[in-house]
Protein backbone atom coordinates (compact mmCIF):
# COMPACT_ATOMS: atom_id res chain seq x y z
CA UNK A 1 0.00 0.00 0.00
CA UNK A 2 1.04 3.54 -1.00
CA UNK A 3 -0.25 6.59 0.69
CA UNK A 4 -0.13 9.29 -2.17
CA UNK A 5 -2.05 12.48 -0.74
CA UNK A 6 -3.78 13.43 2.36
CA UNK A 7 -5.43 16.22 2.98
CA UNK A 8 -7.81 18.32 5.86
CA UNK A 9 -9.43 21.09 5.95
CA UNK A 10 -10.31 22.93 9.16
CA UNK A 11 -8.28 21.03 11.34
CA UNK A 12 -8.84 21.99 14.92
CA UNK A 13 -11.27 25.03 13.35
CA UNK A 14 -8.80 26.91 11.34
CA UNK A 15 -5.82 24.74 9.50
CA UNK A 16 -5.45 23.45 6.38
CA UNK A 17 -2.85 20.99 4.97
CA UNK A 18 -2.19 19.16 1.89
CA UNK A 19 -0.16 16.61 1.89
CA UNK A 20 1.71 14.88 -1.39
CA UNK A 21 4.13 11.83 -0.26
CA UNK A 22 6.86 9.69 -1.88
CA UNK A 23 6.76 6.34 -2.09
CA UNK A 24 9.45 5.58 0.23
CA UNK A 25 10.80 8.47 2.80
CA UNK A 26 8.83 11.60 3.89
CA UNK A 27 9.73 13.99 6.63
CA UNK A 28 7.31 16.16 7.79
CA UNK A 29 8.77 19.50 9.25
CA UNK A 30 7.93 22.39 11.08
CA UNK A 31 7.57 24.10 14.15
CA UNK A 32 5.87 22.98 17.15
CA UNK A 33 2.12 23.35 17.22
CA UNK A 34 2.11 23.11 13.30
CA UNK A 35 -0.17 20.07 13.10
CA UNK A 36 2.36 17.22 12.33
CA UNK A 37 1.08 14.92 15.05
CA UNK A 38 -2.50 15.69 14.60
CA UNK A 39 -2.54 14.91 10.67
CA UNK A 40 -0.13 12.17 11.54
CA UNK A 41 -3.31 10.53 13.93
CA UNK A 42 -5.77 11.32 11.90
CA UNK A 43 -4.14 9.33 8.90
CA UNK A 44 -3.82 6.50 10.71
CA UNK A 45 -7.68 6.83 12.08
CA UNK A 46 -8.73 6.91 8.90
CA UNK A 47 -7.36 4.23 7.57
CA UNK A 48 -8.33 1.96 10.37
CA UNK A 49 -12.17 4.05 10.69
CA UNK A 50 -10.45 4.31 13.96
CA UNK A 51 -13.47 6.66 15.66
CA UNK A 52 -11.83 7.71 19.02
CA UNK A 53 -9.58 9.62 17.02
CA UNK A 54 -11.65 10.73 14.25
CA UNK A 55 -14.35 12.05 16.74
CA UNK A 56 -11.62 13.67 19.39
CA UNK A 57 -9.60 15.87 16.41
CA UNK A 58 -12.06 18.73 14.93
CA UNK A 59 -11.85 19.02 11.17
CA UNK A 60 -14.56 19.68 8.44
CA UNK A 61 -13.02 17.35 5.52
CA UNK A 62 -10.21 14.74 4.90
CA UNK A 63 -9.49 13.30 2.01
CA UNK A 64 -6.75 10.47 1.43
CA UNK A 65 -5.75 8.82 -1.92
CA UNK A 66 -3.84 5.39 -1.74
CA UNK A 67 -2.66 2.71 -4.13
CA UNK A 68 -3.29 -0.50 -2.92
CA UNK A 69 -4.19 -2.99 -5.25
CA UNK A 70 -5.91 -0.20 -6.88
CA UNK A 71 -6.39 3.40 -6.19
CA UNK A 72 -8.74 4.55 -4.05
CA UNK A 73 -10.05 7.80 -2.69
CA UNK A 74 -11.29 8.37 0.98
CA UNK A 75 -13.48 10.98 2.20
CA UNK A 76 -14.37 11.73 5.65
CA UNK A 77 -16.54 14.75 7.11
CA UNK A 78 -17.67 15.99 10.35
CA UNK A 79 -20.88 17.63 10.08
CA UNK A 80 -22.19 18.45 13.46
CA UNK A 81 -21.85 15.06 15.26
CA UNK A 82 -22.32 13.15 12.54
CA UNK A 83 -18.78 11.40 10.44
CA UNK A 84 -19.83 10.07 6.71
CA UNK A 85 -17.82 8.16 5.12
CA UNK A 86 -17.18 8.47 1.12
CA UNK A 87 -15.30 5.59 -0.91
CA UNK A 88 -14.09 6.04 -4.41
CA UNK A 89 -17.10 8.63 -5.07
CA UNK A 90 -20.01 6.27 -3.17
CA UNK A 91 -20.90 7.92 -0.21
CA UNK A 92 -21.87 5.27 2.82
CA UNK A 93 -25.82 5.15 3.47
CA UNK A 94 -25.30 5.38 7.29
CA UNK A 95 -23.57 8.33 8.94
CA UNK A 96 -22.07 8.00 12.53
CA UNK A 97 -23.53 9.75 15.29
CA UNK A 98 -20.74 10.11 17.91
CA UNK A 99 -21.25 10.89 21.23
CA UNK A 100 -21.60 15.11 22.34
CA UNK A 101 -18.77 16.01 24.71
CA UNK A 102 -20.32 15.76 27.56
CA UNK A 103 -22.02 12.18 26.96
CA UNK A 104 -18.32 11.48 25.92
CA UNK A 105 -17.20 12.47 29.42
CA UNK A 106 -19.47 10.31 30.90
CA UNK A 107 -18.41 7.54 28.98
CA UNK A 108 -15.07 8.21 30.04
CA UNK A 109 -15.49 8.81 33.29
CA UNK A 110 -16.87 5.23 33.66
CA UNK A 111 -13.74 3.78 31.50
CA UNK A 112 -16.26 2.90 28.55
CA UNK A 113 -15.39 5.22 26.10
CA UNK A 114 -13.23 2.72 23.74
CA UNK A 115 -15.60 0.09 24.20
CA UNK A 116 -18.79 2.40 22.95
CA UNK A 117 -16.73 3.61 20.08
CA UNK A 118 -15.70 0.38 18.98
CA UNK A 119 -19.02 -0.74 18.91
CA UNK A 120 -20.56 2.00 16.96
CA UNK A 121 -17.62 1.36 14.52
CA UNK A 122 -18.68 -2.38 14.59
CA UNK A 123 -22.17 -1.49 14.00
CA UNK A 124 -21.73 1.08 11.02
CA UNK A 125 -19.64 -1.33 9.04
CA UNK A 126 -21.94 -4.38 9.53
CA UNK A 127 -24.44 -2.00 7.68
CA UNK A 128 -22.22 -0.40 5.22
CA UNK A 129 -21.09 -1.76 2.03
CA UNK A 130 -18.88 -5.11 1.28
CA UNK A 131 -16.70 -3.05 -0.72
CA UNK A 132 -16.00 -0.22 2.26
CA UNK A 133 -15.97 -3.63 4.55
CA UNK A 134 -13.04 -4.76 2.27
CA UNK A 135 -11.36 -1.89 2.34
CA UNK A 136 -11.16 -1.38 5.93
CA UNK A 137 -9.80 -4.42 6.50
CA UNK A 138 -7.00 -4.69 4.68
CA UNK A 139 -3.24 -3.68 6.21
CA UNK A 140 -3.28 -0.66 7.95
CA UNK A 141 -0.46 1.77 8.28
CA UNK A 142 1.32 0.80 11.37
CA UNK A 143 1.70 4.27 13.95
CA UNK A 144 4.39 4.45 16.35
CA UNK A 145 4.05 7.33 18.67
CA UNK A 146 5.61 8.92 21.11
CA UNK A 147 4.62 6.16 23.87
CA UNK A 148 5.96 4.06 21.09
CA UNK A 149 3.20 1.23 21.36
CA UNK A 150 1.64 0.41 17.63
CA UNK A 151 -2.15 1.69 17.00
CA UNK A 152 -4.95 0.77 18.07
CA UNK A 153 -6.12 -1.73 15.02
CA UNK A 154 -2.35 -2.74 13.99
CA UNK A 155 -3.31 -5.92 16.26
CA UNK A 156 -5.97 -7.13 13.36
CA UNK A 157 -3.36 -7.84 10.86
CA UNK A 158 -1.35 -10.05 13.31
CA UNK A 159 -1.96 -13.80 13.13
CA UNK A 160 -4.22 -15.54 15.57
CA UNK A 161 -1.15 -17.08 17.79
CA UNK A 162 0.41 -13.76 18.30
CA UNK A 163 -2.98 -12.09 19.45
CA UNK A 164 -3.48 -14.81 22.07
CA UNK A 165 -0.33 -14.46 23.08
CA UNK A 166 -0.60 -10.44 23.23
CA UNK A 167 -3.75 -10.65 26.05
CA UNK A 168 -1.72 -12.61 27.67
CA UNK A 169 1.28 -10.82 28.30
CA UNK A 170 -0.41 -7.58 27.92
CA UNK A 171 -3.96 -8.26 29.85
CA UNK A 172 -7.60 -6.82 28.66
CA UNK A 173 -6.80 -3.24 29.96
CA UNK A 174 -4.56 -2.03 26.99
CA UNK A 175 -7.68 -1.90 25.01
CA UNK A 176 -6.10 -3.88 22.31
CA UNK A 177 -2.92 -1.38 22.31
CA UNK A 178 0.12 -3.76 22.19
CA UNK A 179 3.62 -2.97 23.57
CA UNK A 180 5.97 -2.28 21.33
CA UNK A 181 9.17 -4.19 22.68
CA UNK A 182 6.74 -7.51 23.33
CA UNK A 183 5.79 -7.16 19.73
CA UNK A 184 9.44 -7.11 18.47
CA UNK A 185 10.11 -10.11 20.25
CA UNK A 186 6.61 -11.72 19.04
CA UNK A 187 7.54 -10.70 15.16
CA UNK A 188 11.03 -11.85 15.66
CA UNK A 189 9.95 -15.41 17.38
CA UNK A 190 7.47 -15.61 14.45
CA UNK A 191 10.18 -15.39 12.04
CA UNK A 192 12.70 -17.90 13.65
CA UNK A 193 9.88 -20.58 14.12
CA UNK A 194 9.39 -20.20 9.94
CA UNK A 195 12.95 -20.91 9.73
CA UNK A 196 12.88 -23.58 11.81
CA UNK A 197 9.83 -24.97 10.32
CA UNK A 198 11.52 -25.20 6.60
CA UNK A 199 14.50 -26.46 7.78
CA UNK A 200 12.34 -29.68 10.02
CA UNK A 201 9.98 -30.21 6.34
CA UNK A 202 13.18 -29.96 4.43
CA UNK A 203 14.81 -32.80 7.08
CA UNK A 204 11.55 -34.71 6.22
CA UNK A 205 11.94 -34.35 2.80
CA UNK A 206 15.45 -35.02 2.34
CA UNK A 207 15.09 -38.58 4.47
CA UNK A 208 12.05 -39.24 1.40
CA UNK A 209 14.63 -38.32 -1.61
CA UNK A 210 17.08 -40.48 0.43
CA UNK A 211 15.12 -43.54 0.24
CA UNK A 212 13.49 -42.82 -3.25
CA UNK A 213 17.08 -42.41 -5.10
CA UNK A 214 17.70 -46.00 -3.40
CA UNK A 215 15.45 -46.90 -5.97
CA UNK A 216 16.30 -45.24 -9.13
CA UNK A 217 17.35 -47.72 -11.98
CA UNK A 218 20.20 -46.39 -13.45
CA UNK A 219 20.68 -47.57 -17.11
CA UNK A 220 24.02 -47.26 -18.69
CA UNK A 221 25.40 -44.87 -20.47
CA UNK A 222 28.07 -44.21 -22.66
CA UNK A 223 28.99 -40.88 -21.14
CA UNK A 224 29.98 -43.14 -17.77
CA UNK A 225 33.01 -43.66 -19.60
CA UNK A 226 34.19 -40.32 -19.85
CA UNK A 227 37.14 -40.17 -17.40
CA UNK A 228 37.68 -36.75 -17.58
CA UNK A 229 34.37 -36.04 -16.25
CA UNK A 230 34.63 -38.37 -13.88
CA UNK A 231 37.62 -36.64 -12.63
CA UNK A 232 35.76 -33.45 -11.87
CA UNK A 233 32.09 -35.00 -10.26
CA UNK A 234 35.05 -36.93 -7.46
CA UNK A 235 36.78 -34.25 -6.94
CA UNK A 236 33.53 -32.30 -6.59
CA UNK A 237 32.40 -34.73 -4.01
CA UNK A 238 35.62 -34.81 -1.92
CA UNK A 239 35.38 -31.35 -1.27
CA UNK A 240 32.16 -31.95 0.39
CA UNK A 241 33.45 -34.59 2.34
CA UNK A 242 32.36 -32.93 5.55
CA UNK A 243 29.21 -31.53 4.58
CA UNK A 244 28.23 -35.07 4.32
CA UNK A 245 30.39 -36.30 7.53
CA UNK A 246 27.70 -33.24 9.40
CA UNK A 247 24.79 -34.67 7.94
CA UNK A 248 24.83 -37.75 8.67
CA UNK A 249 25.66 -36.77 12.15
CA UNK A 250 22.89 -34.70 12.06
CA UNK A 251 20.57 -37.57 11.32
CA UNK A 252 22.03 -39.73 14.10
CA UNK A 253 24.82 -41.54 12.36
CA UNK A 254 27.30 -43.20 15.01
CA UNK A 255 30.73 -45.00 14.71
CA UNK A 256 29.84 -47.52 12.49
CA UNK A 257 28.59 -44.60 9.86
CA UNK A 258 31.09 -42.44 10.43
CA UNK A 259 33.67 -45.38 9.62
CA UNK A 260 31.83 -46.13 6.21
CA UNK A 261 31.59 -42.45 5.06
CA UNK A 262 35.79 -42.69 5.96
CA UNK A 263 36.30 -45.66 3.76
CA UNK A 264 34.29 -44.48 1.12
CA UNK A 265 35.98 -41.16 0.51
CA UNK A 266 39.33 -42.90 1.08
CA UNK A 267 38.76 -45.51 -2.50
CA UNK A 268 37.55 -42.39 -4.18
CA UNK A 269 40.71 -40.64 -3.56
CA UNK A 270 42.43 -43.37 -4.34
CA UNK A 271 40.51 -43.47 -7.60
CA UNK A 272 41.88 -40.27 -8.17
CA UNK A 273 45.05 -40.64 -7.68
CA UNK A 274 44.88 -43.63 -10.50
CA UNK A 275 43.24 -41.66 -12.65
CA UNK A 276 46.03 -38.77 -12.56
CA UNK A 277 49.17 -41.17 -12.52
CA UNK A 278 47.06 -43.06 -15.74
CA UNK A 279 45.51 -40.48 -17.73
CA UNK A 280 41.39 -40.62 -18.71
CA UNK A 281 41.39 -44.56 -18.35
CA UNK A 282 38.27 -46.09 -17.23
CA UNK A 283 38.55 -47.53 -13.75
CA UNK A 284 36.68 -50.66 -13.20
CA UNK A 285 35.88 -49.44 -9.90
CA UNK A 286 34.37 -46.23 -10.20
CA UNK A 287 32.47 -47.80 -12.82
CA UNK A 288 31.24 -50.09 -10.19
CA UNK A 289 30.18 -47.67 -7.58
CA UNK A 290 28.79 -44.81 -10.45
CA UNK A 291 25.25 -45.51 -9.73
CA UNK A 292 26.14 -44.73 -5.45
CA UNK A 293 27.81 -41.73 -6.87
CA UNK A 294 25.32 -40.45 -8.86
CA UNK A 295 22.89 -40.89 -5.92
CA UNK A 296 25.26 -38.92 -3.54
CA UNK A 297 25.60 -36.22 -6.21
CA UNK A 298 21.76 -36.01 -6.18
CA UNK A 299 21.57 -35.97 -2.61
CA UNK A 300 23.97 -33.15 -2.48
CA UNK A 301 21.97 -31.18 -4.85
CA UNK A 302 18.99 -31.45 -2.99
CA UNK A 303 20.90 -30.28 -0.30
CA UNK A 304 22.16 -27.42 -2.03
CA UNK A 305 17.92 -26.44 -3.08
CA UNK A 306 16.85 -26.89 0.29
CA UNK A 307 19.80 -25.00 2.01
CA UNK A 308 19.15 -21.88 -0.35
CA UNK A 309 15.29 -22.00 0.83
CA UNK A 310 15.95 -22.06 4.35
CA UNK A 311 18.53 -19.33 3.64
CA UNK A 312 15.64 -17.34 2.58
CA UNK A 313 14.01 -17.07 5.90
CA UNK A 314 17.15 -16.85 7.89
CA UNK A 315 18.40 -13.84 5.82
CA UNK A 316 16.11 -11.28 7.70
CA UNK A 317 16.56 -12.57 11.00
CA UNK A 318 20.36 -12.00 10.30
CA UNK A 319 20.00 -8.57 8.92
CA UNK A 320 18.29 -7.15 11.37
CA UNK A 321 21.02 -8.73 13.99
CA UNK A 322 23.73 -7.24 12.12
CA UNK A 323 21.27 -3.64 11.58
CA UNK A 324 21.06 -3.44 15.05
CA UNK A 325 24.73 -4.39 16.54
CA UNK A 326 25.80 -1.33 14.15
CA UNK A 327 24.21 0.49 16.43
CA UNK A 328 24.44 -1.53 19.84
CA UNK A 329 28.21 -1.89 19.00
CA UNK A 330 28.77 2.48 19.69
CA UNK A 331 28.11 0.52 23.42
CA UNK A 332 29.72 -2.46 23.72
CA UNK A 333 26.58 -4.10 23.60
CA UNK A 334 26.06 -7.29 21.85
CA UNK A 335 22.86 -7.91 19.87
CA UNK A 336 21.95 -11.90 18.90
CA UNK A 337 18.53 -14.04 18.34
CA UNK A 338 18.84 -17.75 20.23
CA UNK A 339 18.47 -21.21 19.44
CA UNK A 340 14.62 -20.21 20.18
CA UNK A 341 14.02 -17.12 18.64
CA UNK A 342 14.27 -14.70 21.50
CA UNK A 343 15.87 -11.63 21.30
CA UNK A 344 19.38 -11.66 23.67
CA UNK A 345 21.06 -8.13 24.29
CA UNK A 346 24.46 -8.91 26.14
CA UNK A 347 27.65 -6.36 27.40
CA UNK A 348 30.96 -7.64 28.48
CA UNK A 349 29.42 -11.33 28.19
CA UNK A 350 26.32 -10.55 30.64
CA UNK A 351 22.63 -10.75 29.31
CA UNK A 352 20.51 -7.48 29.65
CA UNK A 353 16.92 -8.00 30.12
CA UNK A 354 15.06 -6.16 26.90
CA UNK A 355 13.31 -3.82 29.83
CA UNK A 356 16.44 -2.15 30.94
CA UNK A 357 17.85 -0.92 27.59
CA UNK A 358 17.84 2.70 27.34
CA UNK A 359 14.99 4.16 25.84
CA UNK A 360 17.22 5.25 22.54
CA UNK A 361 17.87 1.80 22.43
CA UNK A 362 14.59 0.57 22.93
CA UNK A 363 12.87 2.95 19.89
CA UNK A 364 15.79 1.49 17.72
CA UNK A 365 14.62 -2.05 18.58
CA UNK A 366 11.02 -1.56 17.88
CA UNK A 367 11.38 0.82 14.50
CA UNK A 368 13.70 -1.39 13.28
CA UNK A 369 12.46 -4.36 14.34
CA UNK A 370 8.57 -3.64 12.60
CA UNK A 371 10.35 -2.54 9.92
CA UNK A 372 12.13 -5.89 9.31
CA UNK A 373 9.07 -7.94 9.94
CA UNK A 374 6.06 -6.57 10.66
CA UNK A 375 3.28 -8.38 8.80
CA UNK A 376 2.75 -4.38 7.04
CA UNK A 377 6.30 -4.84 5.69
CA UNK A 378 5.22 -3.47 1.86
CA UNK A 379 2.77 -0.71 3.57
CA UNK A 380 2.99 2.24 5.08
CA UNK A 381 4.74 3.13 8.85
CA UNK A 382 3.88 6.48 10.43
CA UNK A 383 6.58 7.31 13.10
CA UNK A 384 5.70 10.65 15.53
CA UNK A 385 9.60 11.96 16.46
CA UNK A 386 11.91 9.29 16.33
CA UNK A 387 14.57 11.24 17.56
CA UNK A 388 13.29 11.11 20.57
CA UNK A 389 16.60 9.37 23.13
CA UNK A 390 18.62 9.12 20.27
CA UNK A 391 22.31 10.20 20.09
CA UNK A 392 23.09 11.93 17.41
CA UNK A 393 25.17 9.30 15.43
CA UNK A 394 21.82 7.24 15.90
CA UNK A 395 19.85 9.64 14.13
CA UNK A 396 22.41 10.20 11.09
CA UNK A 397 22.27 6.10 10.94
CA UNK A 398 18.78 5.49 11.08
CA UNK A 399 16.80 6.21 7.80
CA UNK A 400 19.61 4.33 6.09
CA UNK A 401 18.82 1.50 8.04
CA UNK A 402 15.34 1.50 7.97
CA UNK A 403 15.17 2.05 4.02
CA UNK A 404 18.60 -0.71 3.46
CA UNK A 405 15.99 -3.17 4.46
CA UNK A 406 14.53 -3.26 1.19
CA UNK A 407 10.70 -4.72 2.47
CA UNK A 408 9.34 -1.40 -0.15
CA UNK A 409 7.77 -0.18 3.05
CA UNK A 410 6.92 3.90 3.09
CA UNK A 411 7.56 5.61 5.85
CA UNK A 412 6.03 9.12 7.15
CA UNK A 413 7.99 10.58 9.57
CA UNK A 414 7.13 13.86 11.96
CA UNK A 415 10.58 15.01 12.94
CA UNK A 416 12.33 17.89 14.59
CA UNK A 417 15.87 16.74 13.78
CA UNK A 418 18.13 18.24 10.75
CA UNK A 419 20.52 14.42 11.66
CA UNK A 420 17.27 12.61 11.25
CA UNK A 421 16.56 14.25 7.64
CA UNK A 422 19.92 14.20 6.68
CA UNK A 423 20.76 14.73 2.71
CA UNK A 424 17.10 13.39 1.93
CA UNK A 425 15.42 17.78 2.08
CA UNK A 426 14.25 17.37 -1.04
CA UNK A 427 12.31 14.64 0.82
CA UNK A 428 10.77 17.13 3.75
CA UNK A 429 7.07 18.26 3.49
CA UNK A 430 7.01 21.42 5.48
CA UNK A 431 3.59 22.25 7.58
CA UNK A 432 2.53 25.60 9.37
Amino acid sequence: MRIMNFSVHGMHGHQNINLEFNPDINFLVGANGSGKTSALRLLQAALAIDLLVLSSIRFNKLEIVLESEAKHRLVICQEGPFLSFDLDGVLAENKIAVPADDERSVYQSTGRLSQYMEELRMRFLKESSNRLREFSNQVRPLFLGLERRTGRYDDEALDDEIMFRNKRVIGHGARGTIEGIDNCQMLIEKAYRQFRRSNDMNSSRLLNFIVESLFDYIEFDPSMMAGLQEQQELQTLVQRRKEIERFSSDLGGGVRANRQISNFFTRISHILEQSSSKGNAVNIELLLNKAQIQRIMKILAEMDRQKKQSEKYFAPIREITDTLNEFFNQSKKTVEVDSVGKIKVSHRGAQIPLEHLSSGEKQLLILLTHAHFSPNRGGVFIVDEPELSLHMRWQEMLVDSLLKSKTNNQFIVATHSPEIVGYRKANCIQLG
